[in-house]
């Protein structure tokens, strides 16, 4: 199953548990003192997914109940806390990973995956999570190529990062010249990236200028003239995203 909507169903589960707790001042000091008892991840655990279970009957499945486990401990972790909520989440993220072969839900669970391992600072562990979900994405797509060449920018292992780089704007171009609009932004933004991360700034300021000439919808021309303008301000986030590329 597509994991979107049962993820929106647990959010609003939590959310409505969560008011329900704290309607009054009685009730946020009964919480925070079953809090002080148990850790956070029991607290939402025993609360949201009874809740869930209730609502569901009998159309809860073992990978919806993991996925649950997961996103509940993922709610509940916090940065510099026990690491027990995390690290609960990459013992549910792993699980999933070997009971729901769907690749498009490997590459969600593989990011909250992601969020636990940047909480445990385990960076080892998110350089190989990241390489597990890049490689889930088609092998020529934009979204593969670029994240691998900026992954190993950051690992910098420069020959790697420029073969992928120099691959995604081969591919980002092709695309643009086809024309699909509903692609463009995507491709666009692929070619700006590798360029920008390949160094050749004068090529990414003459790539946008170049698309500025041709007819687009209005979304993309304010799109385009923004990256016209702000230059600057685009490439220092290309280049952040890289420098905190291990930084959750």
């Amino acid at each position: 199953m597509k994991k979107l909507p049962f993820f929106l169903i647990i959010f609003a589960l939590l959310y409505s548990c969560s008011s329900e707790k704290n309607t009054s001042k009685n009730n946020y000091n009964n919480l925070r003192n079953d809090i002080q008892a148990k850790s956070c991840y029991e607290t939402l655990y025993e609360d949201s997914f009874d809740i869930l279970i209730r609502s569901l009957g009998d159309s809860l499945t073992y990978v919806d109940t993991l996925y649950t486990e997961m996103y509940i401990a993922l709610k509940s972790a916090r940065p510099n806390d026990d690491g027990k909520c995390a690290e609960m989440v990459c013992e549910k993220v792993d699980m999933l990973l070997k009971h729901d072969k769907v690749k498009e839900n490997q590459i969600m669970y593989l990011e909250a995956k992601q969020m636990a391992q940047g909480m445990l600072k385990d960076k080892d562990g998110f350089i190989k999570s990241s390489f597990q979900m890049y490689n889930l994405y088609p092998k020529n797509s934009i979204e593969r190529l670029s994240s691998l060449g900026s992954l190993y920018l950051a690992l910098n292992q420069k020959d790697s990062a420029n073969y992928y780089l120099n691959k995604c704007l081969q591919v980002s171009k092709e695309n643009i010249l086809i024309g699909d609009n509903e692609l463009y932004e995507k491709n666009l933004i692929g070619a700006l990236h590798s360029l920008v991360l390949l160094g050749k700034d004068e090529e990414a300021k003459d790539l946008i200028k170049e698309q500025l000439k041709n007819k687009h919808s209005d979304y993309i021309d304010e799109l385009l003239h923004s990256l016209d303008r702000d230059f600057e301000n685009f490439k220092q986030s290309e280049w952040e995203s890289v420098k905190n590329h291990f930084l959750q």
